[in-house]
């Protein structure tokens, strides 16, 4: 069962090369504890990703934090659309499923996702 603290979607398209993929996040930025400084918004976001076969076994994990410095109407637009976000792959081919997990550094709150591995996947 995927955590919903923080809204979070996805799909993931196969690439040229064997078993890689772009995975194209949109992470929500409605629960994030961003922080106004002065005229921005501040955060720390952590993203993990890994490959996933039928027993649970992870493949090729990725972890990425990244900060976020947003003017005031790059957050207003965010808060509608969400924070896109983008990232080449490349999993073991053992790999069934791609499980993606975002963190909010400050709150602690979760959002995950899983998106099954094949011709294209989206959720």
């Amino acid at each position: 069962m995927d955590a919903t603290a923080i809204e979070l979607s996805g799909t993931l398209w196969p690439s040229t090369a064997p078993n890689s993929y772009l995975l194209k996040l949109n992470i929500g930025v409605a629960n994030l504890s961003l922080t106004p400084e002065g005229e921005r918004w501040n955060g720390q976001v952590e993203v993990n990703v890994a490959g996933r076969d039928n027993a649970g076994n992870a493949y090729n994990p990725l972890m990425e934090t990244f900060g976020l410095n947003l003017r005031q109407e790059s957050y207003d637009r965010m808060l509608k659309e969400g924070l896109p976000s983008g990232k080449n792959l490349q999993f073991d081919p053992r790999a069934s499923s791609v499980r993606v997990i975002v963190r909010d550094k400050s709150s602690g709150g979760v959002g995950t996702l899983t998106i099954p591995v094949s011709d294209g996947a989206s959720q």
